[in-house]
């Protein structure tokens, strides 16, 4: 297991904490590689990006006009869809432990760039 763990945490990109919150860094720091502690800390982590990601959405359709805001809401269905789409072909073509960390680390890298996309995008 410490093994696998160690290989998933080489290669994924969650990782690279950059944008992660501090909370998830020190609860990754502190996971002893047992999967519900894994699968705890990316669960937090993602309730806290898709806090950031309806609260960038919200403030952003406040300064858009009424074209754009149908414009970004279709985009955010589309990104809705993709994302889906993509965490859903790992639980497809992988399965246990790994499709749950792999899964769900997506489901949360995608949610943080489309939360700091939408904040770039806040004038």
């Amino acid at each position: 297991m410490k093994k696998f763990l160690i290989s998933f945490l080489v290669s994924c990109p969650i990782i690279a904490y950059a944008d992660y919150s501090t909370y998830f860094n020190k609860c990754s720091d502190e996971s002893t590689g047992i999967t519900s502690e894994i699968l705890d800390c990316i669960g937090l982590e993602i309730d806290y990006q898709d806090d950031r990601l309806n609260k960038a959405y919200k403030k952003l359709q406040q300064q858009l006009t009424k074209s754009e805001k149908l414009k970004l809401r279709d985009e955010q269905r589309a990104w809705i869809k993709t994302r889906d789409r993509n965490v859903n072909q790992i639980y497809k073509t992988q399965d246990g432990t790994r499709a749950d960390i792999n899964g769900r680390s997506l489901y949360l890298e995608l949610t943080m760039k489309q939360a700091n996309k939408l904040e770039r995008r806040i004038k």
